[in-house]
Formats: structure tokens, sequence, C-alpha cells
């Protein structure tokens, strides 16, 4: 045979198995099914199965909740009235410490007549001023053993700080017209040392707005603390005159405040009707404007 001959019969050899192949194929297709002959023999459409409808139980007996148009839930959008109902407790709240607005104007008399009664100079005066700062280290040293038990690192310095303001309170009980003149000096060092580091902080700070107040009230200090180390006894003279003046200015800002707390129901009233909502009369509760 020659090889034309040959290559034709190895062309004709793969033409025959390629033909053959494509009749397999068409055959296997054949004998599957049509996925949408079942269906259209049974009358449906070949759509996705339905959804249980909202608000119906579930196989597992879970009921599916129901939707707004916007897609969120009923149960969490909150009604007219539950949003007014929450502006109530706060109405209620302020006419409930508004009550209590003479407590704060007594509070406020007597710590301005007792700041007056202590610049008076006397006697008296000086020794109730001395139970004053007895209790009051006291009392710092019983706040500094509570801070103790709910430390958890260097317990100790808090029960030393305690222990510490607890025998100041009783030496103060017990000497005190010494315990006066020792904090005396304390507070006069203290003004000298801050007014130098008022004034230190204040050039350190020379382009901020109004810069020249620090220079001024570190001036101040240390002119005080400087007066009352240059001579013995001027010391518990600026003692007294600093804790009598602060005193009254204690007690002014009670008063003020008394008559604020007075009209906390207006204030508040005010505040609900400029977000949009006024009170209703007698009911204790805001309402739409």
């Amino acid at each position: 045979m020659s090889r034309g001959q040959i290559a034709g019969d190895i062309v004709h050899l793969y033409a025959g198995m390629a033909c053959a192949k494509r009749k397999a194929v068409q055959v296997c297709a054949a004998a599957q099914p049509d996925p949408t002959q079942g269906v259209a023999m049974s009358g449906e459409s070949p759509e996705t199965p339905q959804r249980p409808q909202r608000g119906t139980p579930t196989a597992q007996g879970a009921q599916i909740p129901e939707q707004t148009p916007q897609g969120t839930r009923a149960e969490e959008m909150p009604t007219r009235e539950a949003r007014m109902g929450g502006e109530a407790p706060g109405m209620e709240i302020a006419e409930s410490v508004s009550k209590l607005w003479w407590v704060y104007l007594a509070v406020g008399v007597l710590w301005t007549l007792y700041g007056m009664f202590v610049l008076s100079l006397r006697p008296a005066a000086i020794v109730t001023l001395a139970i004053l700062v007895g209790i009051a280290f006291i009392l710092g040293g019983i706040s500094q053993f509570m801070h103790a038990s709910r430390a958890d690192n260097w317990r100790w310095l808090w029960i030393v700080g305690g222990v510490l303001g607890v025998a100041a309170g009783v030496a103060t009980f017990v000497w005190p017209g010494m315990t006066l003149f020792v904090l005396s000096v304390f507070v006069a060092w203290y003004l000298v040392l801050s007014g130098i580091f008022t004034l230190i902080a204040s050039l350190a700070s020379v382009r901020r707005p109004l810069w020249w107040a620090g220079l001024i009230l570190g001036a101040l200090e240390i002119v005080l603390g400087m007066w009352a180390i240059s001579s013995p006894g001027r010391e518990v003279l600026l003692l007294v005159n600093l804790v009598g003046i602060g005193m009254i200015l204690y007690g002014v800002t009670e008063i003020f405040a008394a008559f604020t707390v007075r009209k906390l129901p207006e204030l508040v009233g005010q505040a609900q009707a400029s977000s949009g909502r006024g009170r209703i009369p007698g009911q204790g509760r805001s309402a739409p404007v």
C-alpha cells in the first residue's frame, strides 16, 4: 500500500470514531427525563415554592414575626403613647426634687452665717473651726480605709493614709490650738508653692488667651503666703479668713441653687417644649405641640 492510501484509511477511522461519539451523546440525552416535564404534567409552574405567610406558625412551632411595609418589625416600632410616656419620669423627678428647694436654702443660709461667725475671730469660732477640721480629718481617714478595701495594688498606701487621717483628727480634738497652728503653716507654704507653679504655668502658655490671669493669681498666692510666714500668728489669721470667706461663698452658691431647684419643673418643661413637645396640664407627661 502506498503512503496516500494509509493516510486516507487513518482519516476515515478518526471520522468514524467521532460520529460514533456524537451518536452516543444523543442517545444518553434522549434517555434522561426532562426536569420541567413533571411540573408541566402536574399543572404547576416551575417557580420556587411559596414561603409561609407572616404571622403563621412554622413547622417547628415558631411564629414568623410580622413586618411593616418598610421592612421593620411591628413590635419594634415605638408607639406614640410610649414616646410620650418616656418623658413623664423626667418631669416627675423634677417635681419631686423641686419640693426640696428649701433644704438648699437652709444649708446656704447656715453656711453663710457660720462663715461670718468664723470671720468674727471670736474664741468660740476658732474652737468650732478646730472641731470641723478634726471631723474632716477623721472622715478623710475613713474614706482612705474604704479605698484600701477596694484597691488591687498599693493597698498599704491607702491604709497608711487612713491611719494618718484618723490620728490627725484625734490630735485635733486633743490639741486644737496646736493643730490649727500647724495646719495654718502648711496652708501658708502651700500658697507660696502654688503661686510659683501658677506663675511658671502662665508664662509657659503666653500664646493662650487670658494667660495673664495666671500671673495675677500666682502673684496673689505668693504675697498672701509670704505675708503669713513673715510673722508668727499670721498663719492662723490667714487660715481663719480663708475658711470664713470660703464658707460664705459656698453658702451664697447654695442659696442661688435653691431658687434654681425651685424652678426645675419649669426648666424641664421648657427643654421638652424646645424639643418639639409640651406638657399636658394635670397629667405630668408631654404631648406633641
